[in-house]
């Protein structure tokens, strides 16, 4: 179970994650305090929602803050759009929806050799989903993610299809025991 954070400690990690410091500027520290006020402490929220506002303009903090305002609470649905959008190149989506369904608790090295021969760049997908803070590699190079973003990706892989199944299938008629070890993938194929 995630702890969750009190106001102090979700302003911090927020602040970390928007400017690289563990206070806000005095010119952001209002916005901050009300935009961490929908991530309910939920540190998750707080990296995605920090990362994505990192380097943007006072402005684009309002919409984000206006559009959290129209729900009644940050929710997973808010969490997915910024996901979505944040992520925006369908290469790196697709090597995060895979290694959703796929890879976790899986050797990093196997999943990259799968994604090159997919052509979606692992080198450059996976240390933007690090940096986002939607993916962990352990001292023992396997993948690991929340299971809340795993649920998050659960729901986006749902719209997109298109970049599990043709792919995955590519490589399994070119190199079928690149994927025998990997569990589920079979029920997708």
């Amino acid at each position: 179970m995630v702890r969750l954070l009190g106001q102090k400690e979700s302003l911090e990690l927020f602040s970390y994650h928007a400017f690289r410091k563990d206070m806000p500027p005095k010119s952001l520290s209002q916005l901050s305090v009300s935009i961490i006020a929908y991530t309910g402490g939920l540190p998750l929220a707080l990296k995605v929602l920090g990362s994505s506002l990192f380097g943007k303009t006072s402005e684009h903090w309002k919409a984000i803050l206006e559009r959290l305002e129209r729900g009644p609470e940050y929710d997973t649905r808010e969490v997915k759009k910024l996901i979505d959008g944040e992520l925006g190149d369908e290469t790196v989506i697709a090597i995060f929806l895979n290694i959703v369904l796929f890879f976790i608790g899986k050797d990093k090295d196997q999943a990259v050799h799968i994604f090159r021969s997919c052509n979606f760049f692992p080198e450059i997908g996976i240390p933007i989903l690090v940096e986002r803070c939607l993916l962990t590699i352990d001292s023992n190079n396997k993948f690991q993610m929340h299971s809340f973003t795993q649920e998050i990706g659960r729901e986006l892989a749902k719209s997109r299809q298109h970049l599990l199944l043709q792919n995955l299938q590519e490589v399994y008629v070119s190199h079928p025991e690149k994927l025998v070890e990997i569990e589920g993938l079979e029920t997708v194929l």
